[in-house]
């Protein structure tokens, strides 16, 4: 199922993601989608960063995603801090699925120009477990949206500063 417009997954529907129910004890009663919803059945790495890396991290996560790319693996993410915006710049151009998880509703969202051809392929899926009534972003959203992003995601990669022992 595509669509440029957000529908409701309610929890007893087959579809609602099964992990996210196994793996959150407060799991949301709906999750909002715009998209592909069956690139959920896929295989997913999540990627998670810090809002700061060093340019030697930077250079290695950029190659990284490229050959994430090339390899068409499913990636999910929030793609809120500065490092993960550039991850899903780099996936867009590229013909592998992409789950986007914002922090907040995405009812009502405007759509980005650069989501417009993923979604109309297929291969976007953008999620929220938030109400409509949540449209901006916050600490607690983001911490919630991470727990859905780490439940959904089959293995995770963390970019984060180097710290050395």
């Amino acid at each position: 199922m595509t669509s440029l417009q957000a529908y409701r997954i309610h929890e007893d529907d087959s579809n609602y993601p099964l992990p996210v129910k196994e793996y959150l004890a407060e799991a949301p009663k709906t999750i909002a989608a715009i998209g592909n919803f069956t690139i959920l059945q896929n295989k997913s790495l999540a990627v998670f960063s810090s809002s700061k890396c060093p340019g030697k991290v930077i250079l290695q996560t950029y190659d990284l995603m490229k050959n994430i790319r090339e390899a068409g693996i499913t990636v999910i993410g929030g793609f809120h801090s500065p490092m993960e915006s550039e991850c899903l710049n780099i996936l867009l151009k590229g013909k592998q699925p992409i789950i986007f998880c914002p922090a907040r509703s995405i009812e009502g969202m405007r759509i980005k120009p650069e989501y417009m051809k993923p979604l109309e392929e297929g291969r976007l899926l953008i999620l929220s477990p938030f109400a409509e009534k949540a449209k901006r972003i916050s600490s607690e959203r983001a911490l919630e949206r991470n727990r859905l992003i780490a439940a959904i995601g089959d293995s995770i990669m963390e970019i984060k500063r180097h710290i050395s022992p």
